[in-house]
């Protein structure tokens, strides 16, 4: 009987069903992709933009030298932090579509920026024209005949001054007599003309090392720019639905800041005053705001990537690709269809970052 009671009750209880249920982790999110977003979204390079006012006594007590070297240098550090992010970013598209098309871009982004021949230029027409006009100033002053001719009473720096700064004038304002009057010292024409071919090569070789940094931004941006484009057509299937990345352009450099700052170099002497102000216009233009645009862009698309996978996985939003209030003191997080801040009520800007 009790055999019986058994039987019966472990067919009961192997009849039942389980009430436990398997619960499918959740997917993994792309750490990968999230890190490349992220460090595309991230401003890189701030500190590395040239000042105006740091810019301008640099070059007035430095000659224009100083400007042009430390630019060129941190140019230099700028394209290769920007390199590595858009490598890193063909680098994950590659892997994660497969595509053999992305390999050439991959190459091109790893040579990206890399222009020696220009960088080496540069630097060697700054400090060539310094050298050059050092040593012709420093035979003038050695020369026995132009000694008996008309003899110098002034330091080897006041004559420095006098050959570059004063004697530039000569070049923009071509009055023989008015220069007679103001370079009272040197009346003899032979030595006002010598020390005018001197500060003739001074402008000549600062203003052709300032537009060969001008060029080597611009040939910079554009290879950036070929590169997002080139991305538009080798992109995924899934990214056909993400209107394409629309690059801006360098653009030649125009800023009144800089241009009154020139005028007032070239007042003193200084023709390479316009290059100077161009140079560093369209420099700090392209890292503070073409190269942030263009990142912005390119982590919004990846974010869209993102996003489409399935299944779906949580891709916060960047810190940089959110819509914030730009009011100092607020930042307060705004919706993105929202006109005015629900904290301050600041009128808000438009998304920057809109790809799609």
């Amino acid at each position: 009987m009790s055999e019986s009671v058994s039987e019966s009750g472990s067919e009961t209880l192997s009849q039942s069903e389980s009430t436990f249920r398997v619960i499918d982790p959740r997917p993994a999110a792309d750490d990968l992709g999230l890190a490349t977003m992220n460090a595309l979204a991230r401003p890189v390079g701030a500190a590395l933009a040239p000042r105006l006012p740091r810019g301008f006594f640099a070059a007035l007590f430095t000659f224009g030298l100083l400007p042009i070297l430390s630019w060129s240098t941190f140019f230099d550090r700028f394209a290769i932090a920007e390199r590595q992010q858009l490598w890193h970013f063909c680098q994950w598209l590659r892997l994660r579509t497969g595509n053999p098309d992305l390999d050439p871009l991959i190459k091109r982004a790893n040579v990206l920026g890399r222009r020696p021949v220009l960088r080496v230029l540069t630097n060697l027409l700054a400090i060539g024209t310094i050298v050059i006009t050092t040593l012709r100033l420093h035979a003038f002053i050695d020369d026995p005949a132009r000694s008996a001719a008309a003899p110098l009473n002034h330091s080897w720096l006041r004559m420095l001054i006098v050959a570059t700064w004063q004697h530039g004038q000569m070049a923009i304002y071509p009055i023989h007599w008015l220069s007679r009057i103001r370079y009272a010292p040197f009346v003899s024409l032979p030595v006002i003309n010598e020390l005018a071919s001197i500060a003739l090569l001074w402008n000549i070789g600062l203003s052709l090392a300032y537009i060969s940094h001008w060029l080597r931004v611009q040939l910079h941006g554009n290879d950036v720019r070929r590169l997002i484009d080139q991305l538009n057509i080798a992109a995924p299937n899934e990214a056909l639905l993400i209107s394409p990345i629309r690059p801006a352009g360098v653009g030649f450099g125009w800023g009144l800041p800089w241009l009154i700052a020139a005028g007032g170099l070239m007042a003193a002497g200084g023709i390479w005053g316009l290059p100077m102000a161009i140079a560093g216009c369209v420099h700090r233009r392209y890292i503070r705001r073409i190269s942030v645009g263009n990142r912005l862009a390119l982590a919004g698309w990846m974010r869209q990537l993102l996003l489409q996978q399935r299944p779906v996985v949580d891709v916060p939003v960047p810190y940089y690709l959110r819509r914030l209030c730009q009011r100092a003191g607020c930042r307060a997080a705004a919706s993105p269809t929202a006109r005015f801040c629900r904290r301050c009520g600041e009128a808000l800007q438009p998304v920057l970052d809109r790809v799609a």
